[in-house]
């Protein structure tokens, strides 16, 4: 039961959050490139679009703990990303 109150406090965060780093990455680079700032809601909704394009549906059966695995994985890339692009950002 605490695993499935985790992977959906997991999964909601994630939702959350992914924005946020699309968001400060756009803004950080494309903008550069000529295109406007996107606010928190643009890039919520080029979220959504991305993993709707990219969603591929899983054949196999995950546990709880492998979903929880993944979803930790994709927590830490949010934070890989965030941090290199700021400090590639530092040097633009």
């Amino acid at each position: 039961m605490k695993t499935k109150h985790l992977n959906w406090m997991l999964m909601l965060l994630i939702i959350l959050v992914n924005p946020i780093v699309i968001m400060n990455l756009w803004n950080w680079f494309i903008v550069e490139l000529g295109a406007k700032p996107i606010n928190y809601l643009l890039a919520f909704g080029l979220d959504l679009f991305m993993t709707y394009m990219i969603y591929k549906p899983s054949v196999n059966e995950d546990t709880e703990e492998d979903i929880i695995n993944k979803q930790v994985q994709s927590i830490f890339l949010m934070i890989l990303f965030s941090v290199g692009g700021f400090i590639i950002h530092l040097f633009m």
